[in-house]
């Protein structure tokens, strides 16, 4: 049996909410926390790291979300960051270990 079209477009649109609602949490974080020397930089620290966040939900008030982190010995006050949003397999880490490589240099 197979779902009906419109079936499949009302989960798609649950789907993209949901990553948009993730994409908006970590920028958030992002903002609170902070990168840069001066503005919390130093809760990042250097190398791979990560936390749990508070991410409260309906019927889940205790809810967080693991942050995975990379920062390069070299990442400077003025320079980008790079958000990776892991895919359905929810391997944050893996993702986080492959960008390594490209924030070293």
């Amino acid at each position: 049996m197979s779902a009906s079209p419109s079936f499949l477009g009302v989960m798609a649109c649950q789907v993209l909410r949901r990553g948009a609602a993730v994409l908006l949490a970590a920028a958030i974080l992002l903002a609170l926390v902070g990168c840069r020397e001066g503005h919390g930089g130093d809760q990042i620290p250097t190398g791979i790291a990560s936390f749990r966040f508070p991410a409260p939900a309906a019927g889940q008030p205790e809810r967080t979300i693991g942050v995975y982190t990379y920062r390069s010995v070299h990442h400077g006050p003025n320079d980008p960051i790079v958000l990776v949003m892991h895919g359905i397999s929810r391997n944050a880490d893996d993702y986080r270990d492959r960008w390594i490589e490209a924030a070293d240099r």
